[in-house]
């Protein structure tokens, strides 16, 4: 996943990713880990959809 950093302040960007972690019960480390991934944008939310639906590790 790509953020245009140019038009995304950094704070801004570690407030959602700690909203992802709350949300979705995974650690911060691996929701850092999933936006420095090379998945793409609707790769991610499919992944993202499978951990949170049970269908997924």
């Amino acid at each position: 996943m790509i953020f245009d950093w140019n038009r995304t302040p950094v704070a801004h960007v570690w407030q959602l990713m700690e909203e992802a972690s709350t949300k979705t019960g995974l650690s911060f480390a691996d929701i850092e880990a999933l936006v420095n991934s090379e998945l793409e944008t609707p790769h991610l939310l499919e992944y993202l959809t499978a951990v949170l639906t049970k269908r997924m590790n």
